[in-house]
């Protein structure tokens, strides 16, 4: 196992910039970093003397004088259905990715049954998986036939899954 993370480990930063994109989707606030409008504005005044402001607004200086004022204002644009159907897929694989990076840590530490429970309670297949394959190790043991140690070794519900299985997808 250690090899194997070894290996993981030095394959992962050759993978390229797709992985990376992937693997911190989950952690960023939004995917557009283009502005729809972005305003600047700057404004100067040098005076020398003393300022003086009227009644009307207007600005009077008698000695030097300088005032330097800098604005920005920056509008987001609004992310197109497409785009937050897209940032939604990503910022899913970027959890799954997670997820699969912290089994393998914990199957390595020594925490495998925490792993299993956590794929179990997603996908669900760990009983329909071991009945089956408990089946089939018996059945290639004792010679007999797959069908009927199949048949023996897994219950109702299982059947009806594999029932179910083989009608969506045209088995015999």
């Amino acid at each position: 196992m250690k090899k194997l993370i070894l290996i993981a480990l030095l394959v992962m930063p050759l993978m390229g910039c797709s992985l990376l994109k992937v693997a911190t989707a989950p952690f960023k606030s939004t995917v557009s970093t283009t502005p729809q409008q972005t305003t600047k504005n700057s404004k100067q005044m040098r005076c020398k003397g003393e300022i003086e402001v009227k009644e009307n607004g207007s600005i009077y200086c008698s000695d030097g004088f300088y005032l330097s004022e800098v604005q920005s204002d920056q509008r987001d644009r609004k992310l197109s259905m497409r785009e937050k159907i897209g940032q939604w897929i990503m910022g899913v694989s970027g959890w799954f990715f997670w997820l699969i990076v912290i089994s393998i840590a914990l199957t390595a530490t020594g925490f495998g049954w925490v792993v299993s429970l956590v794929w179990n309670s997603i996908f669900g297949l760990g009983r329909i998986l071991r009945q089956i394959i408990s089946g089939v190790q018996k059945a290639k043991n004792n010679g007999g036939d797959f069908i009927s140690a199949l048949n023996a070794s897994t219950d109702e519900d299982v059947k009806k899954f594999i029932a179910q299985f083989k009608l969506n997808n045209n088995i015999k």
